[in-house]
């Protein structure tokens, strides 16, 4: 994950590669009364602020879609701040509901509106290179032939912090789209073939293991466990790292 640019919109851009993993989360979805207002619910994990799937119904409606008042049950597995994507996919999820449902024509960038992981989830992608503020995703076919885990620690990670952090770190040097490319292409090359990469290049790690050691100490611990590459997924809380897959 690298960070290009930052946009004068306060948006930046980034170059990095997505890898869905399978949900870990459900949306009950039910139409309501007409005289009745939307209801959304959310379960196991409270959300702070606007949630995600309120923002893409308001979205919507904006557009003039008229989908009648719903009532939707967020069944959370995933704690927000981790950098999984999860309230992303749920927003994915719930657009093509829509799309499927209602028949409706929801335009691309609307997801990008929503959040900036959605248009990759909404790609239907399994693998892709995501650029600009997230709404340019190229999907890549296949997968990487490697096993995979993913660790979610007792701390979170707030996106915004991070990327506050990010453009106060004086020392950081910044790589352009194309070295962001070239980089990137190089560690899926290595990848694909089985080599051991170690930590992947991600613009957040020095700012995020200056405010916490203890990512440093799970680096030293998937490295003696043969991982080939670990990471920190996104801005953080989450690692994960990849294991050559073992023959079926």
């Amino acid at each position: 994950l690298r960070v290009t640019d930052k946009r004068l919109d306060g948006f930046h851009e980034i170059h990095s590669l997505f890898l869905q993993l399978p949900g870990a989360e459900s949306l009950v979805i039910r139409t309501r009364p007409r005289t009745s207002k939307d209801l959304v619910r959310v379960y196991n994990y409270p959300v702070k602020g606007q949630n995600i799937i309120f923002k893409t119904l308001c979205l919507l409606r904006s557009l003039g879609i008229e989908l009648g008042p719903l009532e939707v049950d967020i069944l959370k597995a995933v704690p927000p701040g981790t950098g999984l994507g999860a309230g992303s996919g749920n927003a994915a999820a719930f657009i093509g509901w829509v799309r499927n449902t209602f028949g409706v024509e929801v335009p691309r960038f609307l997801e990008a509106e929503v959040g900036s992981d959605v248009a990759f989830f909404c790609s239907g992608a399994g693998m892709g290179l995501v650029t600009k503020a997230g709404e340019a995703v190229e999907c890549l076919d296949g997968t990487l032939p490697l096993s995979r885990m993913v660790f979610v620690p007792r701390w979170r990670s707030d996106t915004a912090t991070a990327y506050r952090l990010l453009d106060e770190d004086a020392e950081r040097v910044t790589l352009s789209e194309k070295e962001a490319a070239v980089e990137c292409l190089s560690v899926m090359a290595s990848l694909a073939s089985g080599e051991k990469v170690g930590l992947l290049p991600n613009d957040f790690i020095p700012v995020l293991v200056r405010g916490n050691k203890a990512y440093g100490e799970y680096f030293s611990r998937l490295e003696d466990s043969g991982a080939l590459a670990w990471g920190i997924s996104g801005s953080g809380s989450a690692l994960f790292a990849l294991y050559e897959r073992c023959p079926s």
